[in-house]
């Protein structure tokens, strides 16, 4: 029988990943789910703790029940949860390490995983709503870099598109016209004029130059 073959993720790859403060939980869970997968350790995380596991008398092997096989997929199954644990509590701010590392101490990863997604899934949609309503309150101001203004309302629409939402190319396009400042006024009827055919890049090169 061959072998799975297991994606190899060198140490310093997995020391990058960010570190989740509480903010865009989503983005971190996808994240630290590749990580734990490609690590063969995410299968605890859809697994129940089995009752074989917990044995209620482990004094020898006959009395627990356990096979030589059991109890060697007991201890696989146990030091991958160790291991899944330590993953993601290592992936939490300094903050949030210290809140859940003693509250989980006993715990499995499924139960921390489960935790953190029932708490931060709530706060994720608030800051999807905060998001879109920074974007539609959104306002050019002409003594600043017009260009540099233009990047931070895609980076607010590229973080609304993040998170499920479907933004096409020309409302992106209208929605930086319509903010562009007053002393943009002859310029802004002049692009509202072509916006419907107008790309993103062809609407930074106009105003770049």
């Amino acid at each position: 029988m061959e072998e799975t073959a297991i994606m190899k993720i060198p140490g310093n790859e997995i020391s990058k990943l960010e570190k989740f403060d509480g903010s865009f939980f989503k983005r971190w869970k996808g994240k630290m789910y590749f990580f734990l997968t490609a690590l063969k350790l995410a299968h605890v995380l859809n697994e129940e703790k089995s009752v074989a596991l917990t044995p209620t008398d482990t004094t020898t092997e006959a009395s627990s029940g356990e096979t030589p096989v059991q109890k060697q997929q007991r201890q696989k199954w146990e030091q991958d949860d160790f291991m899944c644990k330590g993953y993601i509590l290592n992936g939490l701010s300094n903050t949030l390490y210290d809140v859940y590392e003693p509250k989980f101490a006993d715990s499995t990863s499924r139960e921390l995983w489960d935790e953190l997604d029932k708490k931060y899934k709530i706060e994720d949609a608030g800051n999807k709503k905060f998001i879109i309503s920074k974007l539609f309150g959104y306002r050019m101001v002409g003594d600043k870099c017009i260009i540099s203004q233009t990047y931070e309302l895609q980076g607010l629409m590229n973080q609304i598109i993040y998170e499920g939402h479907y933004l096409d190319e020309s409302f992106q396009v209208s929605s930086i016209i319509s903010k562009l400042p007053f002393a943009w006024k002859d310029c802004r009827k002049e692009l509202k004029q072509k916006k419907d055919a107008m790309t993103m890049q062809e609407l930074i090169k106009y105003i770049q130059v």
